[in-house]
């Protein structure tokens, strides 16, 4: 599934995601991506972020995408 629209310039999508920490905390949240991107795409790119931004080491499997907000 692609997160966006067929056949228009992909806007700006907000997704929001769920992920378990590898200390057992459950995280939540909400990244804006831009363009149109396979789901899988879109959970890799989240765990990149978090990693990033708050140093989590996730795998890409274990976010968990909720129904994208347009």
């Amino acid at each position: 599934m692609k997160l966006g629209r067929i056949g228009v310039r992909p806007a700006a999508v907000d997704v929001g995601y769920v992920v378990e920490a590898p200390d057992g905390e459950v995280l939540c949240g909400t990244f804006r991506l831009e363009g149109s991107r396979t789901e899988d795409e879109a959970r890799s790119f989240i765990a990149g972020r978090l990693h990033d931004v708050h140093g989590l080491r996730v795998a890409w499997r274990q976010v968990h995408l909720l129904e994208p907000a347009s």
